[in-house]
């Protein structure tokens, strides 16, 4: 595995975020991203701590057509990045 330079660990420092699982799921709640765009999903699931059974938010659910539109969205992507060169855009 490469060696990582002094100059990566700053990039990593400085690009870093961290969200709680609430914030995530608050800043998500019901939505799924699909091609890149929210997309509010119809049903919901609620997202509990184990630990507490606190709800902590709510998941989209995605139906056959939300799941559908994610999968040709996904498959779309990953044929305009396969011609890509290993490391493409890195410097």
């Amino acid at each position: 595995m490469p060696q990582r330079s002094t100059e990566d660990e700053t990039m990593m420092e400085h690009t870093t975020i961290s969200l709680t699982p609430e914030a995530a799921l608050k800043a998500y709640d019901g939505v799924n991203l699909i091609g890149g765009a929210r997309k509010t999903s119809a049903a919901t699931l609620a997202v509990t701590n184990p630990a507490t059974g606190k709800t902590l938010g709510r998941a989209a659910a995605a139906d056959a057509a939300e799941t559908d539109a994610a999968v040709a969205a996904a498959r779309a992507a990953f044929r305009a990045a396969r011609p890509c060169a290993p490391n493409a855009g890195v410097s």
